[in-house]
């Protein structure tokens, strides 16, 4: 059984809700975690443990939302990224992405 697989099977025996919520609450989790390394509370470990659960529960996001957000979500992170070039003062990769 393949990583897909696993996270196809957890979306089913978990169902789209459950798992929807529970990406949140992952998310919510490495906030934490981010937040308390920041300050030296949180080891680094720690850190890419939520991490981890964060791309596994985006993973299955990714399942729930079907076919359909893969285009969009490359138009949506080359904007973003072409954004992020231009305040770092790379203007020829946003002009590249632009075109």
């Amino acid at each position: 059984m393949n990583e897909f697989e696993i996270y196809e099977q957890a979306v089913k025996h978990y169902g789209k809700l459950n798992q929807l919520i529970k990406a949140m609450e992952e998310c919510g989790e490495l906030v934490h975690a981010l937040a308390r390394w920041t300050t030296g509370h949180a080891d680094f470990a720690n850190v890419c443990e939520e991490i981890a659960d964060v791309e596994i529960m985006l993973e299955q996001v990714k399942i729930i939302l079907g076919d359909r957000y893969e285009e969009l979500l490359t138009l949506k992170k080359a904007e973003k990224l072409g954004k992020l070039a231009e305040r770092l003062g790379m203007e020829k990769y946003a002009e590249e992405e632009k075109a």
